[in-house]
């Protein structure tokens, strides 16, 4: 049995619940073990918090790190499930809507469109730039929305503690019931839909990372009408000042939030987590740790002693493919975003729309083929300074594709690859940035990984396939939770939620209501 060490130190011997990292999953695992009347101790390894919900500065830029749009707020008239965690949690925020899901820049097929908001105008915009496609997109997107409600109804139904009407499911949600088990490229070869029409519909695929033959389609209706149903959102003071924001309310509630703390060791006895160990050996008990942490973080360094970890632990995390990390550049420039050309919010710019040429490529070390940019001025006007503005420009990778770079060659590849993201931009869309760049970073996997911990740099959780999508992990999950550690699960990209910045934040409300759960149940059978 581990004891705790250093009672004099800041810790209290025993916390209810322990979290690991304060990404928006850990803050929102804190946040709702603090108002589930929990003593809940949050620790993080960096000096700040937020895992990437973060900012940085450079000069007089201060950067927007990763967040390009949260889902599920919709309007204050009317909540969306994310708005209304806040809003019941006490957190206070100030959310700017983004103008358009994106503009799709190919220059090689002659594509520039900008796509709007809502359904119907999306239909309409693509039967604009591709006529007669209308009637195909339009039994498509009903498809798509059908499945949409369908998880809607489920996740309405969870909320109340009850079961889907089964009838109702294979009648009024027939599409969900039909094309649940299906890839997004096995549904699209059962409609006709013209190729530049399906060249409009799908650049959201890299938000989720896999390509559209692993994709589930599940995954890609909730993502696709969820954007274009209830809108996108930013916070107005960056990801960063929402980060803040949770863990003030968790201080508010009584909960301790501590940085420059990371955790080396979570020791287990008999299946049952005991107790957590910090890098300066202090031991913290504990019934419940709820991680942040990348599973194979956790099952491959974490847990003490190993004999711990079950067959089925092992073959569970293996089983699942980890998702993707990033390079991204970072500008700041001396003018205005009109003045230099940039119109418009998100682009998404591809050298080709093979998402299956674009896919593979993740794992080679080559120049991105598909890249997302983002300028933050354009959904937060002047909120980079008067006269100068900010822009991110994001292609994905796989980890393993960095693991010939070497220390000798590593800033000259960042070189390399910032030149080539901004002339892609530049091509694109016949602007030029070079005579305005003031500031300039550039950032890759490696640093991904080094500031937040992330397992290779990922920015992205497990891919969502259809044995292994979000809705399948959560019918699995009690299931899994019983030949799991006892007290041990995980928030954030890597949970049943699975990843993105909303997924997170209702993963840390559900995993943590769960976990409370089961140990009131295995106290119940102790008595």
């Amino acid at each position: 049995m581990v004891t705790a060490l250093n009672t004099k130190s800041r810790f209290d011997p025993h916390y209810d619940v322990v979290v690991i990292g304060t990404g928006m999953g850990g803050l929102s695992a804190g946040l709702h073990s603090a108002l589930f009347g929990q003593k809940v101790l949050v620790l993080e390894q960096h000096n700040l918090l937020g895992g990437f919900a973060t900012s940085f500065v450079r000069g007089r830029f201060d950067f927007e790190a990763t967040l390009h749009e949260l889902l599920d707020f919709d309007t204050p008239e009317n909540m969306g499930p994310i708005r209304k965690l806040l809003e019941d949690a006490g957190v206070e925020y100030e959310l700017n809507r983004v103008p358009e899901p994106y503009v799709i820049v190919l220059p090689n097929d002659n594509i520039n469109v900008k796509l709007p908001f809502g359904i119907e105008n999306f239909i309409e915009t693509i039967e604009k730039e591709v006529p007669g496609s209308k009637k195909e997109v339009t039994k498509y997107m009903k498809l798509c929305n059908n499945v949409y409600e369908g998880i809607l109804y489920i996740r309405d139904c969870a909320a109340k503690g009850k079961k889907p009407d089964k009838m109702k499911m294979a009648t009024k949600y027939k599409g969900f019931v039909e094309n649940v088990y299906k890839t997004v490229e096995e549904v699209h070869k059962e409609f006709n839909i013209p190729e530049k029409a399906m060249k409009l519909i799908t650049p959201y695929w890299c938000y989720q990372g896999p390509a559209l033959s692993e994709l589930t389609f599940v995954t890609w209706c909730y993502m696709i009408c969820g954007y274009l149903t209830t809108g996108a959102y930013v916070p107005t003071n960056r990801s960063h000042a929402l980060s803040t924001s949770i863990v003030e309310r968790i201080r508010e509630l009584g909960g301790q939030v501590e940085f420059n703390c990371k955790v080396e060791k979570i020791h287990v006895e008999n299946r049952q987590v005991k107790s957590v160990e910090l890098a300066d050996g202090t031991i913290i008990e504990t019934d419940i740790v709820l991680s942040n942490a990348h599973p194979h973080v956790v099952y491959g360094r974490m847990i003490e002693p190993k004999s711990e970890i079950s067959e089925f632990e092992a073959k569970k995390i293996n089983a699942q493919t980890p998702s993707c990390s990033a390079i991204t550049v970072y500008l700041g420039l001396d003018r205005e975003p009109d003045e230099l050309g940039i119109h418009d919010y998100e682009y998404f710019i591809g050298d080709t729309s093979d998402v299956e040429e674009i896919y593979k490529s993740f794992y080679e070390f080559v120049p991105s083929k598909w890249v997302s940019a983002i300028c933050l001025d354009k959904a937060v006007p002047g909120t980079t300074g008067k006269g100068i503005c900010q822009l991110s420009i994001t292609g994905l990778v796989m980890g393993d594709a960095w693991k010939n770079v070497t220390e000798e060659n590593y800033f000259e590849v960042k070189d390399e690859l910032a030149g080539y993201l901004v002339d892609m931009f530049e091509k694109a869309l016949n602007v030029n940035l070079r005579d305005h760049i003031e500031e300039i970073e550039m950032v890759t996997p490696e640093t991904w990984s080094r500031y937040t911990g992330a397992y290779k740099g990922m920015v992205f959780g497990y891919e969502q396939h259809p044995w292994n999508g979000s809705l399948i992990r959560k019918v699995v999950d009690a299931e899994e939770t019983k030949m799991s550690i006892k007290g041990l699960d995980f928030v954030g990209g890597c949970s049943t939620n699975a990843h993105a910045y909303s997924c997170s934040l209702t993963s840390g409300k559900e995993v943590t209501a769960k976990m409370l759960k089961v140990m009131e149940k295995e106290m119940e059978v102790n008595k």
